[in-house]
């Protein structure tokens, strides 16, 4: 990058991370402008674009990504997760995850994901061996990693296990994604209340991306619940409210 442009890309990550993704896009969109040789860019807008909602622009920087860097595993799992989480194609998503544990072995989350398409066609077997492996590579909770242990277990029968380890990391300065994550579990287990109590806490630690919440089908158990709608409903105003209010701010930096 040269130094606007390096400006102009933390200046997108800083607007993502405040939940203001129309603006992070844009900024990583000017970036990319200026040189269009630096796909890097499109990985992560691509990112972005799906918190935003922005479907299908995030699979074609994907697409442009991959055609680039045919070796980089990350980014055959993040387009198998957009392709997978939006209800796209899940023999693509499917595919995708395969080629990227093919290309790298040790990205646990990928095993989780391939684990929980291969349970939803029944094939067991093959869910029961990535769902292992999570448990084998997935052994200690870091600040920062995707905390994924107590997904396998549950899915594995173990579900005493599974809230134990999901509560161990909320005893532990939990944040928005620890949150989110606790959500998705209860939700998976059919503890509605709890779900959504999980969720309440997640919005009100910032977490802002609505897009997928809306689209998560760990969340299929509640989504229809009148106390989940009502909460998405009035956060997403919270937001908007917050973003007009901001927006000159914004654009003056």
């Amino acid at each position: 990058y040269d130094s606007d442009s390096r400006l102009l890309y933390w200046a997108a990550m800083e607007a993502e991370e405040y939940g203001d993704y129309k603006l992070s896009v844009n900024l990583l969109t000017r970036v990319y402008e200026r040189d269009t040789t630096n796909v890097a860019v499109l990985f992560a807008r691509g990112h972005i674009e799906e918190r935003y909602g922005m479907v299908q622009e995030s699979l074609r920087d994907f697409d442009t990504y991959i055609e680039a860097n045919p070796e980089d595993g990350n980014a055959y799992h993040q387009r198998g997760w957009l392709k997978d989480k939006n209800g796209m194609s899940v023999e693509e998503a499917l595919e995708d995850y395969t080629t990227a544990i093919g290309l790298d072995p040790d990205y646990t989350y990928t095993y989780l994901c391939r684990g929980q398409i291969f349970k939803l066609q029944g094939n067991m077997d093959a869910a029961v061996k990535d769902f292992e492996m999570v448990l084998k590579q997935d052994t200690v909770f870091k600040d920062n990693d995707n905390a994924i242990r107590q997904y396998a277990l549950f899915y594995l029968g173990r579900v005493e296990e599974a809230k134990a380890w999901q509560d161990s990391i909320l005893g532990d300065k939990p944040n928005k994604v620890d949150y989110y994550d606790a959500a998705c579990l209860y939700s998976l287990m059919g503890e509605k209340e709890k779900s959504i109590e999980y969720l309440r806490k997640s919005l009100e630690s910032g977490f802002c991306r609505f897009a997928h919440i809306r689209s998560d089908y760990d969340l299929d158990n509640i989504c229809n619940e009148s106390a989940f709608i009502y909460l998405i409903n009035e956060y997403e105003m919270k937001d908007e409210s917050e973003q007009k209010q901001d927006q000159p701010e914004a654009e003056s930096s």
